[in-house]
């Protein structure tokens, strides 16, 4: 059984996603569908190395969606039931911020100036 940390009653999804509702990630995952939350999923880079330029990363994991049940479409609505990098969930909200376009992230050394002289170095 799927609960929250205290009754929370009706809530817009505004106020479901302040209160961190597992109730309301419950019913929108279940709503939206195992199929698209997995396209969606992969689609935002996880279960896949993002490509930095950094030894020893992991890709994270997510299960097959053919042996997803309910309760694992549920649970990775809320955030369990897949493992994803820092990096990756990084990687994920910028990708929001920038309309949709997941970008390679990369290690920098230094901020330079369109006429070659270095900003700041990182």
């Amino acid at each position: 059984m799927v609960t929250d940390h205290s009754s929370l009653g009706v809530v817009t999804f505004r106020r479901a996603v302040e209160l961190s509702s597992n109730v309301a990630a419950l019913k929108i995952s279940l709503a939206v569908g195992r199929d698209l939350m997995y396209k969606t999923a992969k689609d935002l880079g996880f279960d896949a190395k993002t490509g930095i330029e950094l030894p020893g990363e992991s890709a994270g994991e997510i299960h097959d969606v053919e042996t997803w049940s309910q309760m694992e479409q549920a649970a990775i609505g809320f955030g369990n039931g897949l493992t994803v990098t820092a990096l990756q969930l990084c990687n994920a909200f910028a990708a929001v911020g920038a309309g949709g376009e997941l970008y390679r992230p990369h290690v920098l050394k230094a901020i330079i100036s369109p006429d070659g002289g270095i900003i700041t170095r990182v």
